[in-house]
């Protein structure tokens, strides 16, 4: 059924007569939307056509909804977080999952809930910004066992391979799910964002600021899940998930990932060391074999015994297990020195988390919850070279060969704590208050050292290297936050205040701090209707050094760059301002969205730096002057016709200083990118086509000039069936990359290609493919750092 809601459905209905007595015409539908203020309900037998596979092929036909290639859903502009199958999550709520393997002709409803929370009676009492999706079965589909199995054989020069085996089984009661994927075609079935909802997604990492994003997002698996480029790569990952329903009050549920990955990766930099009074330049090629091994792995309880009470006790893990090995050429004015390097990393993570939530009356509800953190890494490196290094620094013994080494053991403990009271004063005022503690144990010990010819060791300690350095931080909190509500208007000020104790010691030197701090935060939500609403928030934040800023003795950072902490450094304090809106007309099917966000950097760390040549020398200052960030962006999406045109435009600025050679110098950089595109949506009829075309231009002025540059790229794909059992998925794109600073001018063609045949009711098919069809040897991009501009060829498969 067509579904048009510009237009008005009109029934002719002509009476015979007959000797019967009919007593009335009773005609029934169901609306193939229906929308209750913040859900969204899409009846799926008013928008397929009954030739759809996957769940993927009905979200493409549903208003508002859109699907990308990997299966991540965004609907009215804003991306699903959470995945379930009638109210149950469906595989830790990976998207991408449920999406790409649920069965079309299984799925009776899709209800999309905004600003969701898992705990229902929380839901108008803590704001949200996670969206959901659940997936209602048809009766008699509510038992399933649905997988595919999936093989791949490339005959040539590197005999590529893939095994690819999925197995779902789901019931109202049970869940059980098992994933395997082993390739060396280039293919990560687990990226970084999959590692962001297994934690609980952006919006959960964030809900207590930043750091437990940044930290998962820094980490050395995350690393390697967001590297893209290498020019070889062996793959294998393997999944189980379950969920079982104990009792009609209690559910567990539990999955454990495993990986081992094998990497190859070329690197060519070429680097300005941006001085007023030199200009160093560096030539230095960067290959690299890593092996990554992890065991990940999460169990959850929940249990709801009544509809006012509900407690969570949550218990994760990882353990990994990495090792890389390379070879680093360095030419200097044609000075070539040449170092080998061996590194690797043993560490784990246990997170415990226990949360308690019950209704105590009409007016207050509570909610409690500890959590308990433990993390240990053993990082260990070692640089092999032909030449003196650091020779200002390091006490470096003669030798045909220097062999120079580091090791070091990092340990992170910590307890927190809180309880908090919701108290409905009336239907338009609220009031929270919480009380909170938070103890945080660190410990890092650094040895670097040269081991000579004769198997015996140079130390470094009389220059001043090797750690052995504790910090403790204590900290206890009172935050307060008032809402009122008027009419469709929300007014949220509230306001933290903090105490700090803080203490640091390295060998028998130690030091203890005290400090406090008001941190005041305030939120303002206009709705308009269901769908245009319009926010403001502002927040005054801090954050306090990690260990490693603290450290006050010496390490290596690389073959030419070595660090000193200081245990002088306190709280970094900043101010962040932020006005969103959002518009979505499904009568329309239009739908936009702006934002400007604006932050201001008052006290903060940073690094100051002495070169050398390509040496640097780096400790950490607190910094008192103001630095600025700007970041607009606007996104306009449009359906007519079978059509959908999309555009994008970003704006960002930042300022910074620069503190090298004792000299203070103010830098900045600016980004504009602009990305239209059209695509086709022509359910099965005709092949979905998208064409668009992105340009991004970057302007770094630095106390020595500008630096330009220039990168736009035009993009194409396409994907349909044909022959009814033939599916075609292609993709193009050429990049045409401008370095104006250097008169550097490329460009190369991107392409992919799969030719799948698979008879509409057989469980098999065949499919062939090709990536990097044009054979592009690398990818080239810029960056900026404070001191430091460099322009990177990355070397692909």
């Amino acid at each position: 059924l067509d579904w048009n809601f510009a237009k008005d459905t009109v029934y002719n209905f002509t009476l015979t007569e007959k000797n019967e007595l009919l007593d009335e015409v009773v005609i029934t539908s169901r609306l193939p939307i229906t929308i209750k203020k913040d859900t969204i309900i899409y009846n799926v037998d008013s928008f397929v056509n009954g030739k759809e596979r996957k769940l993927r092929d009905i979200l493409k036909k549903l208003p508002g909804a859109e699907v990308d290639r990997e299966g991540n859903v965004t609907v009215n502009g804003k991306k699903v977080t959470k995945v379930m199958v009638e109210g149950k999550t469906f595989f830790t709520g990976d998207s991408k999952l449920a999406v790409n393997n649920i069965p079309a002709d299984a799925v009776d409803k899709v209800e999309i809930l905004d600003d969701y929370n898992e705990v229902a009676f929380l839901k108008e009492l803590e704001d949200s910004e996670k969206m959901a999706m659940n997936i209602k079965l048809k009766e008699g589909k509510k038992n399933f066992v649905f997988g595919e199995v999936e093989g791949g054989y490339g005959y040539g020069k590197h005999n590529r391979y893939l095994v690819h085996p999925t197995f779902f089984y789901y019931s109202p009661k049970t869940n059980i799910n098992a994933i395997a994927d082993v390739n060396d075609i280039g293919v990560k079935s687990f990226s970084f964002q999959d590692y962001l909802n297994f934690n609980g997604g952006f919006s959960e990492m964030t809900s207590e600021g930043p750091s437990a994003y940044f930290r998962l997002q820094n980490d050395e698996f995350s690393q390697y899940l967001s590297a893209s480029d290498f020019t070889a790569n062996v793959n294998r990952f393997y999944a189980f998930n379950m969920r079982q329903s104990i009792t009609p009050f209690t559910d567990i549920t539990a999955y454990v990932m495993a990986s081992t990955n094998k990497t190859a990766t070329e690197v060519d930099d070429y680097y300005e060391y941006n001085l007023v009074d030199e200009q160093t330049t560096e030539d230095r090629n960067n290959v690299k074999d890593v092996h990554t091994n992890f065991v990940l792995g999460k169990i959850k309880l929940t249990y709801k015994p009544l509809n006012n009470e509900d407690l969570r006790m949550e218990t994760s893990f990882k353990v990994s297990d990495n090792n890389n090995s390379g070879r680093i050429i360095s030419d200097v004015d044609n000075l070539i020195t040449s170092i080998n390097t061996d590194a690797s990393i043993n560490a784990y993570d246990v997170n415990q988390d226990v949360v308690y939530s019950r209704v105590l009356n009409d007016s207050h509800t509570g909610k409690t919850g500890i959590t308990f953190f433990s993390k240990g890494q053993k990082p260990s490196v070692s640089w092999v070279t032909n030449e003196e290094i650091l020779q200002d620094l390091i006490p470096l013994e003669s030798a045909s060969v220097y062999d120079i080494r580091q090791d070091k053991r990092l340990d992170i403990t910590s307890f927190s704590g809180y309880i908090k009271d919701y108290w409905v004063l009336n239907n338009t005022n609220h009031l929270y208050t919480t009380f909170g503690t938070s103890l945080n144990f660190n410990s890092l010990t650094s040895n670097t050292f040269q081991v000579l010819e004769d198997g015996s060791v140079n130390n470094f300690d009389s220059a001043g290297f090797n750690n052995d350095f504790s910090y403790d931080l204590a900290d206890m909190y009172v935050d307060v936050v008032y809402k009122l509500r008027l009419g469709k208007v929300i007014f949220k000020p509230s306001g933290t205040w903090h105490s700090f104790l803080w203490d640091t010691q390295q060998q028998q030197d130690r030091n203890s701090h005290f400090t406090a701090f008001f941190l005041p935060k305030a939120e303002i939500k206009w709705e308009l209707s269901n769908f245009e609403k319009l926010s403001f928030r502002y927040a005054k934040s801090i954050k306090f050094p990690g260990v490693n800023n603290l450290a006050n003795n010496y390490m290596l950072l690389n073959f030419n760059s070595v660090y000193r902490g200081n245990d002088d450094l306190e709280n970094q304090l900043y101010h962040s301002l932020g006005l969103f809106y959002s518009n979505f007309s499904i009568q329309k099917g239009l739908m936009y969205s702006a934002m400007v966000s604006y932050n201001k950097r008052v006290h903060q760390i940073k690094n100051m730096s002495v070169l050398e040549g390509i040496n640097t020398y780096r400790t950490s200052v607190l910094f008192t002057r103001a630095e600025n960030s700007f970041i607009t962006n606007l996104n306009v999406n449009k359906r007519f016709n079978g059509f959908r045109g999309t555009m994008g435009l970003t704006y960002n600025y930042s300022d910074f200083y620069q503190l090298v050679n004792n000299a203070t110098n103010l830098n900045s950089s600016q980004m504009l990118s602009f990305k239209p595109s059209i695509a086709t949506f022509f359910n099965h009829k005709l092949p979905d086509l998208k064409v668009g075309y992105n340009h991004s231009l970057s302007w770094y002025k630095t106390s020595t000039g500008i630096n330009k540059y220039n990168s736009s790229e035009w993009f194409a794909s396409i994907e349909g069936r044909f022959f009814e059992d033939f599916l075609l998925k292609a993709d193009y794109s050429r990049t045409y990359y401008i370095n104006n600073g250097l008169g550097i001018r490329n460009t190369f063609d991107m392409a992919n290609a799969s030719l799948l045949y698979q008879k509409e009711d057989s469980p098999w098919g065949i499919e062939v493919s090709c990536t990097n069809v044009f054979n592009i040897n690398y990818r080239q991009e810029n960056s900026f750092s404070d001191y430091l501009i460099t322009d990177s060829k990355t070397y692909i498969m």
